[in-house]
């Protein structure tokens, strides 16, 4: 809003800035001024050489029409206000001092005025106490003496005449001379001529800039409010021991209302562009929006009649006002002034005590005049629209203003500044459903991106909990395409080659979880992960990779808010939250990360994955804030329900009130109550009064349940069938439903209308829709669309309704839509009155693929519950009939229970394969889990002798034990054979086919290496000659090159065949092979930087690149080698550090 300032001065200073003003402003007549305004408006109705009106210059001229006349309104108001105040001053100083004719002079000081100051009257018939502002000066002793109440007001009338003040011959319109685009805010100042009273408004330049930007003055840019602050020279005086109160206390409220009826008077002058000669009475017959007469009106709230004798002004202005086109909100500000001149028994209780009030009122209106001075342009003839069409006029509430969080608000806006500095911390909002949660932490949102930020979040749901690691990891994928569009090119460069410099060669793994990584670099052509590196990425290895990306992305400069709304939805194992907590402990190189997490605190026990994951944030360091949203207070209530009903806050108290005792405050439940009274007709708009009107009896009587389903319900039984139809099926999606699912179940003939009932929902604000999706407006109308579905049959729903899209989509690449179909046949399967699906190979088909996609996405979890799903479509002789889909489920079932850490599923599903298959061919993927599970298990000397089976089968003769003088002839004669081949020719050697058996021989060879490591050392040499010798002699593939780097770690460490320069140079052509097969191993950086290159190479740069091995490691999940990367860099480093002390050259490595 841009702001601005009202200086006031009296007599003498009013002078001089009037003086002031001629040199740069024009002064007319309020009265001159008006009729420009009526000749303005009547030349914009002309027409072009066509013939045809220009509406969209009438309808822009007519907003800055009523823009200029509310702030001349609002002038008026608070000159007549300051006369009071000088009439009132003056009059006390005759009445006590018996000074006669003095002078106000102009003294230092301001007056600051908001909403929230209450003024009254205050007299005891004896003595009068003035109270005034007290940031004023106190009133001098000598004010104190008595003084007469009936001679004082006679003495004031002396002064001020209400029929002579509120004269629109009394006052002046300041405007400026220069010419600019917009004339809406030309206004510059007031005058009052008699008591002379100046007024003048500033806008500061720097708010132009900072509110407006360039061409916002344009006269299609009028979406800019008036803020007004009121700077008050002379200061008002009080008392030291005296309250603030009305600054025109001295006044009888019989005074006060001759003033507001003269003021009202004056102001249906002002905004019908009439004289006051004419017939009043009617003051808007001359522009007429729609004939009002054949509206509706309904009861209204009970107030106090006046009788018929005494029609009034007033009454009869209430009774034409519907002629007008003026705004109801300036209609309602008008009557109540008028009715101040009624007798007090008869006299509305909407009309105003003072014009604090009325002042006030106008605030608003020129704060938010979209809202409440530009309504009847555009709503008058919707209103009527609506009506003619449903026979009810929709509500219209305000989402886009927070009300009464401004303390929470606050609180987060503080917690993001203080991540700013450096430090990541995290902040957790709990509070009732439709508290407002979400709404706050949004409303925060666009401030974090406005200093650089980055915003990323999710909202859970019942319905998709199962999936819920890869959706948290799905917003990191998003945060890539974020990134892309907020850096400069130049910025991008910087991130690619940080993230190049953290991840190396080992960035395929970082695109295989974040395939939007692309995106940053699409100049770089990131190769594609090994399979086996995908395989083996777990829960660990997950959290270390994100870990390195935010440490690349995040900073105080670009600091990253994640927002994770209704975490009580979370999975249960709590994974995501774990994924959190693993990003918000790391110190080690500054993330900057800003954790927003909000939960139905009534909903969930201590025991709940949300407590944990806040104990063990505390536990590490790492700051934590916890917020409760309770419901809106009165006030704040007061102020929502006035906006929107557009309406003057003190007018809608009493309904307020009702409202309050009814919900407890809860924003969304208020709506909800709201909505169902505008539904019932209990709470409409009446078209005559061009208001909202209500009864409020019947709503005090309303009988509700604290239940916002119940309203909800009961709104959506009033809903066609084709409607409610179209709720209850996307609510078994969850919160949000992907168009393409839309289009797919539009194709289908058992939702015919489908699409008809979906614009119904839209319209009724049930659904929002975008150009992606079509999402719920609230989880509670989710839940109440959820709820039409009977609860007996709701599982079957869900399967019918799952299988129904996949018969439909059958052959198409369905994308994210395979999950939605896959959970609502997944879901119609939990309930355990759910009967077993009949067999189905295509569907279980179906299942391999989708878990098959979810394990690609490190979501073990998932990929877990779809695999075991997809053993209920199998026959029971699927070993027979179905026997490659049944080596395939049992394979990805074994990987992905290991990676969930549950051996016992993941050693049943290789049991059966290992007694179901036909060839050891299609047995090794699951002897490679069953080695892997057993050293996860310590269980080395088993898993040597399930690799020796292994190769046995594979042909392989390998002995149960060598002596010295064997392995050391083995060694000769592979190193003799290695000796007779140049670098290029090693180099040159050709690849093996993945398809050939020695292929798998060299597979399982390069594990049975490693664990030989830990169970049977003595084997290492003949393990790693072999290796090499099949290489040699039929190709390599990259699972030779573990056997190379090892092969040259025994040659340094053997006695009888050290050979340390063959050793380097076997390996450096192992490290040349590793890069040909772009392959990122752990073990080979263990090998051959631990063991082989720190004899010829700097222990420097040896200990980097065993570091790089333990992130590797960390990154593909294999931790207990990157533990030994980890031992065996500290020992590289300690080595170092002793060399250079007893060389006296010690020096700090990196």
């Amino acid at each position: 809003r841009c702001i601005h300032y009202i200086h006031i001065t009296a007599q003498k200073n009013s002078q001089l800035s009037l003086d002031k003003m001629a040199q740069h402003d024009n002064i007319t007549s309020l009265r001159s001024w008006i009729d420009n305004e009526s000749s303005l408006q009547f030349h914009i109705h002309r027409q072009n050489g066509n013939g045809i009106v220009d509406e969209k210059q009438q309808y822009q001229s007519k907003k800055e029409s009523l823009l200029r006349s509310a702030t001349v309104a609002y002038g008026i108001v608070e000159l007549v206000n300051r006369a009071r105040i000088l009439a009132d001053e003056k009059t006390v100083e005759r009445g006590t001092r018996g000074y006669q004719n003095q002078e106000m002079m102009a003294v230092g000081g301001f007056l600051r005025r908001d909403d929230n100051d209450s003024r009254a009257e205050s007299f005891d018939g004896q003595k009068k106490n003035i109270v005034a502002n007290s940031h004023a000066r106190n009133f001098t002793q000598s004010a104190k003496n008595e003084t007469d109440e009936v001679g004082t007001h006679a003495t004031r009338s002396h002064f001020l005449d209400p029929k002579m003040v509120c004269r629109c011959d009394n006052f002046q319109v300041v405007t400026s001379k220069k010419q600019i685009k917009s004339k809406w805010n030309n206004i510059r100042g007031m005058k009052m001529i008699s008591p002379e009273v100046s007024l003048r408004l500033e806008e500061p330049a720097r708010l132009l800039d900072a509110f407006c930007g360039e061409g916002e003055y344009s006269s299609e840019n009028l979406n800019l409010g008036r803020y007004l602050e009121t700077s008050i020279d002379p200061p008002l005086q009080v008392r030291n021991d005296e309250t603030v109160d009305d600054p025109a206390a001295g006044f009888s409220q019989d005074d006060t209302n001759k003033f507001c009826n003269e003021i009202g008077v004056m102001f249906c002058e002002l905004f019908s562009h009439m004289n006051s000669s004419e017939n009043i009475i009617q003051p808007f017959s001359r522009i007429v929006s729609i004939d009002m007469t054949s509206g509706k009106s309904s009861s209204e709230p009970a107030r106090k009649k006046s009788p018929q004798a005494n029609a009034s002004l007033s009454s009869k202005y209430s009774k034409n006002r519907a002629d007008s086109s003026l705004p109801c909100s300036l209609c309602t500000l008008i009557k109540n002034l008028l009715d101040c001149r009624l007798p007090r028994h008869t006299r509305p209780d909407d009309a105003y005590s003072s014009l604090r009030e009325c002042s006030a009122d106008l605030h608003l209106i020129l704060r938010d005049p979209e809202h409440f001075l530009f309504d009847n342009l555009d709503s008058v003839m919707e209103y009527t629209t609506a009506t003619e069409l449903s026979g009810t006029i929709p509500l219209r509430i305000r989402e886009d203003v927070l009300y009464g969080r401004e303390k929470e608000v606050n609180m987060i806006i503080e917690t993001f500044c203080r991540v700013s500095a450096g430090k990541s911390e995290a902040l957790f909002i709990g509070g009732y459903s439709g508290s407002g949660k979400t709404a706050v932490v949004k409303s925060v949102q666009p401030r974090v991106t406005a200093v650089g930020g980055y915003v990323i979040s999710h909202k859970f749901d019942a319905i998709s909990r199962g999936r819920s690691m890869s959706e948290v990891i799905s917003i990191f994928n998003d945060l890539c395409l974020l990134i892309r569009d907020r850096n400069s090119a130049k910025e991008l460069f910087e991130i690619v080659s940080k993230l190049i410099e953290v991840f190396g060669g080992n960035l395929s793994v970082l695109a295989s979880l974040l395939p939007n990584i692309q995106a940053l670099m699409p100049q770089f052509k990131i190769p594609s992960a090994a399979k086996e590196s995908v395989d083996q990425m777990n829960f660990n290895s997950v959290c270390f990779t994100l870990q390195l990306f935010m440490r690349v992305v995040s900073s105080g400069y670009r600091p990253l808010m994640i927002f994770l709304d209704d975490l009580q939805w979370a999975d249960g194992d709590g994974k995501c939250l774990d994924l959190i907590y693993s990003l918000l402990s790391d110190t080690a190189k500054g993330s900057c990360i800003f954790f927003v997490g909000s939960y139905r605190d009534n909903e969930i026990n201590q025991e709940h994955a949300v407590f944990t994951l806040m104990a063990e944030l505390d536990l590490c360091g790492v700051p934590s804030t916890t917020m409760r949203l309770a419901g809106l207070n009165e006030c704040d209530l007061n102020a929502m329900l006035a906006d929107s009903i557009r309406a003057f806050p003190r007018t809608t108290k009493s309904l307020s009130r009702i409202v309050y005792q009814k919900t407890n405050g809860n924003p969304y439940f208020v709506k909800a109550f709201l909505k169902s009274l505008v539904d019932r007709h209990i709470l409409n708009y009446s078209l005559r009064e061009r208001r909202w009107v209500w009864d409020l009896r019947r709503i005090s009587s309303e009988d509700i349940t604290t239940n916002v389903l119940y309203f909800l319900s009961q709104r959506m039984s009033a809903l066609t069938e084709s409607a409610q139809t179209a709720l209850k099926v996307l609510s078994c999606f969850g919160i949000k439903v992907r168009k393409s699912i839309v289009s797919h179940l539009i194709a289908t003939s058992r939702y015919p209308d489908f699409q008809a009932g979906l614009d119904e929902a839209n319209e009724e604000r049930l659904l929002e829709k975008s150009s992606l999706e079509y999402r719920f407006a609230h989880d509670r109308v989710r839940e109440a669309s959820h709820n039409i579905i009977p609860v007996d049959i709701r599982a079957q729903f869900h399967f019918d309704l799952g299988i129904l899209l996949f018969s439909t989509t059958r052959g198409q690449e369905l994308g994210e839509d395979a999950f939605a179909i896959a959970d609502l046949i997944n879901r119609g399967m939990q309930s355990p009155s759910s009967k077993l699906p009949a067999p189905n190979e295509d569907i279980a088909d179906f299942f391999v693929l989708v878990a098959t996609k979810a394990l690609e996405r490190a979501d073990h979890v998932a990929g877990l519950s779809y695999l075991k799903l997809t053993r209920l479509f199998l026959p029971q002789d699927h070993w027979l009939n179905h026997y490659y889909l049944s080596i395939r489920l049992f394979c990805l079932l074994a990987n992905a229970a290991y990676s969930c850490g549950r051996l016992d599923d993941a050693n049943d599903a290789i049991q059966n394969v290992l007694k179901e298959g036909q060839s050891i061919e299609d047995k090794l993927d699951v002897y490679y889990v069953l080695v892997t599970l057993l050293m996860s298990s310590k269980r080395a000397e088993d898993a040597y002798s399930v690799c020796h089976e292994v190769l046995s089968q594979l042909d392989e003769n390998i002995p149960a034990s060598c002596d010295a003088q064997e392995l050391a002839a083995l060694l000769r004669k592979t190193n003799n054979v290695l000796n007779t081949m140049s670098d290029s020719e090693l180099l040159g050697m050709k690849n093996m086919d993945s398809s050939d058996r020695l292929y798998s021989v060299l597979r399982f060879y390069s594990i049975m290496v490693v664990v030989a490591f830990f169970s049977k050392p003595q084997m290492m040499p003949f393990l790693t000659s072999r290796i090499v010798q099949i290489s040699i002699a039929h190709g390599v593939c990259k699972h030779s090159v573990r056997g190379f780097v090892q092969y040259a770690a025994v040659l340094c460490s053997c006695k009888a065949m050290k050979d340390i320069p063959g050793a380097c140079r076997i390996g450096r052509m192992a490290m040349a092979f590793a890069k040909q097969f772009n392959l990122s191993d752990p073990h080979i950086y263990y090998g051959y930087f631990g063991f082989v290159a720190c004899h010829t190479e700097p222990l420097q740069a040896c200990a980097d690149m065993i570091r790089q091995g333990f992130i590797i490691g960390m990154q593909v999940g294999d931790i207990s080698t990157a533990f030994f990367n980890a031992i065996q860099h500290i020992r590289l480093v300690s080595i170092y550090i002793l060399l250079m002390t007893k060389m006296g050259t010690a020096a700090q490595p990196k």
